[in-house]
């Protein structure tokens, strides 16, 4: 009988068109983070843009560096010139073999300074690109997070839902037994049939988000969302009792402020670099090169050098001086988008600091009418028995109770996940929901 019973609720769910987690195996909030930081290909972009940059580090890094130059040619030539002239007194020219081999090296020894400041832009850019993937991950832990919780309250409410729906069967077979006796009026069978199809909708409505749900924790873990859940324990220990507090700790801890520093220092670096342009460039150059061909059109040469070499470049149209300057407002324009981005950032805290507090304040009030409701459908109850009312006003009473439990799942879990959106909007819910992994209760 106890094995009827199991095929026949899984049965229900399978018609439902919903599955709810029902796996053995369970999985926790950090273990489907750690699948979408790892699989995510937003963290492949990232990390891409964070390599190519360090490789323009290293391009930048070998200005330091002497630069060689190997070349050389092989043919046969025809040459008219002064020697074939006075060696061929008939042709006056002739032809050969033609060989030719050169080898240079060349190194900078003063360039304004132009290597040091890309080398510091390069550096700065870097830093940037790694700092975005901080960023991408912390977006992706938190929307990761978000999907997360949405399963988990909306696989509670629904179980709650459909618990509901069979009451109200229930009372509405009662209510229509009456109606068919003559003891009820036809009207109370019809509203409790509208009672039982707003439940309806409501099922409907959440298994309609249950499964977008689904697809997003999908798209973010690349995992179906098969495992047995975990409701992650709350991080209200973490939050700063008030919001100068969680504002000071987002002015050390956020990404996008580091990010801004990086981009301020690039700027500078770039701006530093095309000043050195107004400076002459001095190299050192050693070279050796041969030539072999017949004496009749010159014979064999080489040519061995060593010399210091001044390369002076003006712009008489003013390109240097507009580059510089455009680079200036660059740099003025970074330092100006950290405070704007700053100004951001306590925005978003401001914001998620107050919806926390509100979702603190609607869960207590929730929780406050399910004890209220609890007491109002036990005296319902006592008067149904008392024949002091109808089976359709207790059938009300005891689904306004359901609907309090209700609200008190969704503010339960809204409490929760403004914990998460708050962290994240201060830049600190990688370090704690991963580094620190509270413990987790089972649901």
């Amino acid at each position: 009988m106890c094995g009827f019973f199991s095929r026949l609720v899984l049965a229900a769910f399978l018609m439902s068109g919903v599955l709810l987690p029902i796996s053995a195996s369970a999985e926790t909030l950090q273990d489907a983070l750690r699948a979408a930081v790892k699989k995510h290909p937003s963290m492949d972009v990232a990390k891409a843009g964070y390599m190519a940059a360090r490789q323009e580090e290293r391009e930048a890094f070998s200005g330091y560096f002497p630069v060689f130059n190997v070349s050389g040619a092989v043919g046969r030539i025809y040459q008219d010139n002064a020697t074939s002239r006075g060696l061929d007194v008939v042709r006056g020219a002739g032809y050969s073999g033609y060989g030719e081999g050169n080898i240079s090296m060349r190194q900078h020894i003063f360039d304004g300074f132009k290597t040091e400041r890309r080398l510091n832009a390069a550096e700065a850019s870097t830093l940037r690109e790694e700092l975005g993937i901080v960023e991408v991950k912390n977006d992706l832990i938190f929307r990761t997070s978000q999907s997360y919780l949405d399963i988990l309250r909306i696989a509670e409410s629904i179980n709650l839902l459909e618990e509901q729906r069979q009451k109200i069967i229930g009372y509405e077979e009662k209510i229509t037994s009456l109606v068919e006796e003559g003891v009820s009026d036809e009207v109370e069978g019809q509203q409790a049939r509208d009672v039982r199809m707003i439940v309806d909708g409501l099922i409907a409505d959440y298994k309609g988000q249950y499964r977008s749900a689904r697809a997003q924790y999908l798209e973010l873990t690349g995992n179906p969302a098969t495992g047995d859940f975990m409701v992650p324990e709350s991080l209200a220990a973490e939050i700063s009792q008030d919001i100068s507090g969680e504002i000071a700790l987002a002015g050390s801890y956020h990404y996008s402020l580091l990010i801004a520093d990086a981009d301020i220092e690039s700027a500078k670096a770039e701006m530093k670099a095309a000043k050195a342009e107004y400076y002459p460039d001095m190299d050192g150059e050693v070279s050796y090169s041969k030539i072999d061909k017949r004496d009749l059109i010159g014979g064999e040469s080489k040519d061995v050098r060593a010399l210091l070499r001044m390369n002076w470049r003006f712009s008489i149209g003013g390109k240097q001086d507009a580059n510089i300057k455009k680079l200036l407002y660059r740099y003025e324009e970074a330092k100006a988008k950290k405070e704007e981005i700053a100004r951001q950032i306590n925005q978003a805290i401001e914001v998620a600091f107050a919806q926390y507090e509100t979702a603190r304040e609607k869960l207590a009030l929730a929780q406050e009418r399910i004890t209220l409701n609890k007491t109002l459908f036990e005296t319902y109850k006592a008067q149904y028995e008392g024949a002091r009312i109808s089976l359709l006003a207790m059938m009300r009473a005891e689904s306004q109770l359901f609907s309090a439990r209700l609200e008190e799942i969704e503010n339960r879990y809204g409490v929760l996940l403004s914990e998460f959106y708050l962290l994240s909007s201060s830049g600190r819910l990688e370090d704690i929901v991963l580094n620190d992994q509270p413990e987790e209760t089972s649901h």
